[in-house]
């Protein structure tokens, strides 16, 4: 399909052997895998079934985001593209991504677009941009400049640029790692945005993101990630009332994220106060999520 040591598909891994197989299943025989076995929950007869793929690991358990860096670090091609254990590659994932890298030879980083899938495959939404535009860096980060909605399965990346933007940020244990990471190399690379729907992300009712997102961990983390672009921003000469605006936007979706929780939960206002206290009220975000945070707490007023 392409040349050896073309793409490597790096997959972080925790003791879900059925929802692996069914990603190795729709990555062809010639594209190198990385697989990074959290735990080594893997068994023999599993790796034995896919011979062919590179599996490594360690037996203790490790913070989520390591694994991540693991299996992208075992990789020596010139293109890698990280995926979850849990998600699926669609037929026209690999020629696509040949084909664009033909066409577009200086690209460093491809987004193309997703469906959200369920437990079971079901299809429950999607997203992918709307015309194929090609930007130079950092032009790429003002299509992402208010929070990424690419998901990893479908951004394909060049290693020097991951190594030049200094990979997956080890200071992030819950969130916010993989946005840092995608809005650097937006950045740093040209980058070429595909609208066609390449792969499925699941999404499962009970996720990590439902668990954490309205805890002083991922906001702290959302902050770090935010004060990290402010910093490359300013490098770059951009504005600081752009810098401003951009950055106070992602902290506020994440705070409206929380309280949408809280408010889903039904723990009542006062634990959504206790939320919003803990950070000043995003006055430089637009005023669209500034009225929803508003509109969002009277709900939660109401309700209790």
């Amino acid at each position: 399909m392409g040349k050896p040591n073309t793409l490597g598909i790096a997959i972080p891994t925790y003791n879900r052997e059925d929802y692996l197989r069914t990603l190795l299943n729709t990555i062809p025989a010639d594209i190198e895998v990385s697989i990074s076995d959290n735990g080594l929950f893997t068994s023999n007869e599993f790796k034995h079934e896919f011979g062919d793929r590179k599996f490594h690991g360690t037996k203790n358990v490790i913070p989520i985001f390591e694994n991540w860096r693991k299996a992208i670090d075992d990789l020596d091609t010139e293109w890698v593209c990280l995926a979850s254990d849990d998600d699926v590659f669609y037929e026209n994932a690999f020629p696509s991504f040949f084909s664009n890298i033909e066409k577009f030879p200086d690209a460093e980083i491809i987004v193309f677009g997703h469906n959200y899938i369920d437990e079971n495959g079901v299809v429950a939404g999607e997203w992918k941009v709307p015309s194929l535009t090609e930007k130079r860096a950092p032009d790429g980060y003002q299509v992402f400049k208010y929070g990424v909605d690419a998901r990893l399965i479908s951004v394909f990346f060049k290693k020097s640029l991951y190594k030049k933007v200094g990979g997956l940020d080890n200071r992030f244990q819950v969130t916010a790692a993989d946005s840092d990471f995608i809005q650097q190399a937006l950045i740093h690379g040209r980058s070429l945005f595909v609208p066609e729907i390449v792969a499925g992300y699941r999404v499962w009712k009970k996720s990590f993101t439902n668990n954490f997102s309205a805890t002083k961990e991922w906001m702290d983390e959302v902050i770090l990630w935010q004060s990290k672009i402010r910093n490359e921003l300013e490098r770059l000469g951009f504005s600081a009332n752009e810098i401003n605006t951009n950055t106070s936007e992602v902290i506020a979706l994440n705070l409206l994220s929380g309280l949408n929780t809280i408010q889903k939960q039904g723990k009542g206002i006062g634990n959504s106060l206790s939320f919003l206290k803990q950070y000043r009220f995003p006055v430089q975000a637009t005023l669209k999520t500034q009225l929803k945070i508003i509109q969002c707490l009277l709900k939660t007023v109401l309700k209790s």
